[in-house]
């Protein structure tokens, strides 16, 4: 069985994985809105999103590493 301190870490882990997970959906967002208006200001976010759809993904597997 996990401690009261491990299970505190996945939790934290999960919610920054989650956290991060709705940012690259709000990212989508904003790319959905580029390719319809061709805004400039979009193109920094949109060059941003994959990094961090990565980022989140990466973060949100630590935890199922961590069990093994």
């Amino acid at each position: 069985m996990y401690s009261r301190n491990e299970k505190d870490k996945h939790e934290k882990i999960e919610n920054i994985a989650n956290a991060l997970l709705t940012a690259s959906l709000l990212i989508l967002a904003c790319l959905i809105l580029y390719f319809i208006f061709y805004w400039q200001v979009l193109d920094y976010i949109v060059n941003g999103a994959g990094a961090l759809c990565l980022l989140g993904l990466l973060i949100g597997t630590i935890s199922n590493i961590m069990e093994i």
